[in-house]
């Protein structure tokens, strides 16, 4: 009896401690890059908003996390975009649907998010690894961007060789090139332009936070001008409406 008694709490024991030394699988999130939004939106502007959308799909529960460029918690401004992780791949394809559309007064725009953190350009990569004699290097996680590093490259390059010797591709660091990615192509190329004409005046000492500023600036007027552009077009649309009730 006192032999069986052992026996069964032995194995009760080991199975708990194996069941409680198990690892919940990670998540497989998918995470899509929202833009364009409102710079007073929230967290409980978003979350609602989503899970109105994708009831109707059966995947308003899908919605894993939002996070915000700035706002939020922190004491920084909202810079106008987000991140959203979804549990199921179905959603986020869903949500995709929904790129255009109006939200809170803007139209949104939803795109995948295929890069995590701002990589250099593979030839630029691979010029470095020969010239230290590495057979390659850690992989960076990727992120979203709305230009790839590729067309980043290209595009600072020709800056810089049609500059007249004021503008190095050194003066373009890791950090600016990583902005430059998150907006639309005709921006970045202006924003590229007025570097390019403000190089000169640059002082040598904080030349990266200068041209930060640059196209921060050029960023602004270009969201400031579609903005007005919208509310023109809206204001248009609904003059017409009340024109022919």
């Amino acid at each position: 009896k006192g032999k069986g008694k052992g026996k069964g709490k032995g194995k009760g024991d080991g199975e708990d401690a194996e069941g409680a030394g198990e690892k919940k699988p990670p998540l497989d999130l998918t995470t899509l890059f929202f833009g364009q939004m409102p710079f007073d939106t929230k967290v409980e502007d978003i979350v609602p908003w989503l899970k109105t959308i994708l009831k109707r799909e059966g995947c308003a529960g899908d919605v894993h996390a939002v996070r915000l460029a700035g706002g939020g918690a922190s004491n920084k401004k909202f810079k106008g975009f987000a991140f959203v992780d979804f549990t199921s791949r179905k959603a986020a394809k869903k949500c995709r649907k929904f790129h255009g559309t109006m939200f809170r007064g803007r139209k949104v725009s939803i795109e995948k998010c295929s890069r995590a953190e701002f990589t250099e350009a593979k030839t630029v990569k691979a010029h470095k690894a020969a010239a230290a004699g590495e057979e390659g290097g850690e992989k960076k996680k990727q992120l979203k961007q709305l230009i790839d590093s590729d067309t980043i490259a290209t595009m600072v390059t020709e800056a810089c060789a049609s500059s007249a010797g004021a503008l190095a591709e050194s003066d373009v660091d890791a950090t600016l090139k990583s902005f430059l990615s998150l907006l639309p192509k005709d921006v970045a190329a202006a924003a590229l332009k007025a570097i390019k004409k403000q190089a000169p005046k640059a002082p040598a000492a904080t030349k990266a936070r200068y041209f930060m500023g640059i196209v921060k600036k050029t960023s602004k007027a270009y969201w400031d001008r579609s903005e007005a552009k919208r509310t023109r077009e809206t204001a248009a649309k609904e003059g017409a409406k009340e024109g022919t009730g």
